[in-house]
């Protein structure tokens, strides 16, 4: 029940980004469903909207980006239980990952002691956007810690985005999608909706995920009327589709 509650929140988030970015969406009574995620009704029709994300596809004898990411995941949290049970201050603090060092299980626990430790070091002597570089005593796995001081936090802030040029986003994964997505479209999401609408989410947040900015891509195969390539909550690119 859990992860279906965090799915529906999530797309409720991707959809709003995307009513707030694509002029095209009519402003319709919205229904939050299932096949299609989103129903945009008007008098005259119902516009379905499928949300989905994008994740870069995986590479041979390469664990996958998500694992890695849960991993990461783990760490920080240890990290914000450690830091605010010893008293952190409101800060906000970046962890960059090492993206060519690998996380393993057994070490999530030894890599968060270490981080909170020089964090923490650097916290209570009261200095405020300062970098802690992996020259100093951080694990190898990370690069990186970056401590700043913003105006209104009431609370510390732990977290981490990619840092640098996110990858190519993958044409044939593209098409994969739009093909997994070709037969609920026929089955269930055209019995209810005249027209139909999907939107590939890109998450900045997630290096799995975080892509470089692409306006033009080759022509992509599709029965829905529609599909874009939404980059977090600045861009809606329509994609060029022909029906499959």
């Amino acid at each position: 029940m859990k992860r279906i509650f965090v799915k529906r929140e999530k797309e409720k988030v991707v959809f709003e980004r995307f009513r707030q970015v694509c002029a095209d969406l009519p402003a319709g009574a919205i229904e939050h469903d299932d096949e299609p995620d989103f129903r945009v009704r008007e008098a005259d029709r119902c516009l379905g909207v499928e949300i989905t994300e994008y994740f870069h596809p995986l590479l041979p004898g390469v664990p996958p980006l998500q694992q890695q990411e849960a991993l990461e995941e783990r760490v920080i949290e240890l990290i914000r239980s450690a830091a605010i049970e010893r008293g952190c201050p409101p800060v906000w603090v970046d962890i960059d990952f090492a993206r060519e060092a690998r996380i393993k299980k057994n070490d999530v626990s030894k890599i968060a002691v270490a981080i909170v430790g020089e964090l923490m070091q650097h916290v209570e002597s009261g200095r405020r956007g300062v970098v802690i570089h992996s020259d100093t005593r951080l694990p190898p796995e990370i690069n990186q810690i970056t401590i700043m001081n913003y105006d209104g936090l009431k609370e510390p802030f732990f977290g981490s985005s990619p840092a640098g040029w996110g990858l190519d986003i993958d044409v044939a994964e593209l098409q994969k999608i739009l093909d997994r997505k070709e037969e609920r479209l026929r089955k269930s999401y055209v019995a209810v909706c005249s027209e139909n609408w999907l939107v590939i989410y890109i998450c900045g947040f997630r290096f799995s995920s975080f892509s470089a900015f692409a306006t033009a891509l080759p022509n992509l195969r599709s029965s829905f009327d529609r599909a874009y390539l939404l980059f977090d909550d600045h861009a809606a690119v329509p994609l060029s589709i022909a029906a499959a």
